[in-house]
């Protein structure tokens, strides 16, 4: 996958999943945009997952009041712990239950906020399931369910035209191209996997 040309951010309440995907650096052939950024090597430069998941930590505790901002730093915690599961191969099980972890309360946190308007967190949190299922020798088909899931429920947040949001337009048909290939994507490693797919 090529992260050339990916959709710019919405506003301040962006993902870290789009953010990964602005570098002009294409990924390595069959590599999620996910995996490849500056979050990414915070911890990979020096191997200091552990501590680059404390900064964060550190972060969303000055964050306890704003919601979406600890919504959005789950996602990057969960990002540090999918590069430690993808250069760590010992620790790999337990980074992924890690990641999925943090998958998991960012979902509940914007579960709780019941967005209605442009909100690109889903495609976020699905990436991340499913570069977790890309790295899951065990638990594949459901680390696929779950970013279908998160695909799907991004839908009825990016209908219309555009979204405007702090002075800046964002088209909202790019963001339907990328679920679409996200979802065709899933569907594809899915049915490799040998997962029942609804």
């Amino acid at each position: 996958m090529d992260c050339r040309g990916q959709t710019p951010l919405l506003g301040s309440n962006y993902n870290l999943f789009h953010l990964l995907c602005l570098s002009k650096t294409p990924t390595q052939p069959g590599r999620n945009c996910y995996t490849n950024g500056p979050i990414r090597r915070i911890g990979a430069l020096s191997g200091r997952y552990d501590d680059a998941v404390r900064v964060v930590q550190d972060w969303m505790s000055l964050h306890q009041d704003n919601p979406s901002q600890v919504e959005f730093l789950h996602i990057e915690i969960a990002v540090v712990y999918t590069s430690k599961a993808y250069h760590r191969r010992s620790k790999r099980d337990e980074s992924i239950k890690n990641a999925a972890s943090h998958l998991e309360q960012a979902l509940k946190i914007h579960a709780s906020e019941q967005p209605e308007t442009a909100d690109t967190n889903l495609l976020g949190i699905g990436g991340g399931y499913e570069v977790l299922g890309e790295l899951s020798e065990n638990d594949k088909c459901q680390y696929f369910s779950k970013a279908r899931k998160a695909f799907q429920d991004q839908w009825p947040l990016i209908q219309g035209d555009s979204y405007t949001a702090y002075g800046h337009t964002t088209p909202l048909e790019p963001l339907r191209v990328d679920v679409r290939k996200h979802l065709a994507s899933v569907e594809e490693k899915s049915t490799q996997a040998g997962c029942n797919v609804p």
